[in-house]
């Protein structure tokens, strides 16, 4: 067993059986399609009254992906788009850092100004004791957002695994992946905001 599925998820517990393809037949462990933003955290501090920040780099899908190949040394990558300025090459150097395979990440060119396109920034503020951690995103008309199947070159796409969530419900207009052609499994169920299914 390498942890990834091989004992059969739900085997045992009434659930259904999921069959996986083996490793070696695929390029990587898991695949994950979203939005990968540039994380401001103050610290102890809180977002209103910060005068510095330090940058990471975050996203629901992303952070899985993330944590399986830290944690686990599992092969993942991530499918998404930035914008073609400073931000988004910082945003591609710490998704590099935290070992996430990059070939799925489309460059979308930057206009100067973000009218078009621009890469998204999420502050997070750490909550404390009866405080509540503070989140606010700021990715109006994102690259991501705006990823569509046929920006994405799928040649060597193969995982035992997939994960999509919010981003393809949130683009403008919807991503809509045609059934013939799909880059990955329409996972999201209602409710849910990411979900890892097989690939076949």
């Amino acid at each position: 067993m390498d942890g990834l599925g091989d004992e059969q998820p739900g085997a045992g517990c009434g659930g259904p059986v999921v069959a996986l393809r083996p490793a070696g037949e695929c390029r990587f462990d898991a695949v994950a399609l979203g939005e990968v933003m540039l994380r401001l955290d103050p610290g102890e501090g809180r977002i209103r009254t910060a005068r510095s920040f330090r940058a990471w780099e975050g996203g629901g899908e992303y952070n899985v992906a993330r944590g399986l190949r830290r944690a686990f040394g599992y092969r993942t990558a991530i499918v998404t788009a930035l914008a073609d300025n400073e931000i988004g090459h910082l945003v591609e150097d710490l998704i590099l850092t935290g070992g996430v395979d990059t070939s799925f990440l489309s460059w979308v060119p930057y206009d100067g100004v973000g009218r078009a396109v621009r890469n998204g920034l999420n502050f997070t503020e750490r909550g404390f004791g009866a405080r509540g951690a503070v989140g606010v995103s700021d990715r109006g008309h994102t690259a991501a957002s705006q990823l569509q199947p046929e920006d994405v070159d799928r040649t060597g796409c193969s995982a035992r695994w997939a994960c999509g969530g919010c981003t393809p419900e949130a683009s403008t207009p919807p991503c809509r992946t045609p059934p013939h052609r799909p880059p990955w499994p329409q996972c999201r169920p209602p409710g849910r905001t990411a979900r890892w299914c097989p690939m076949t």
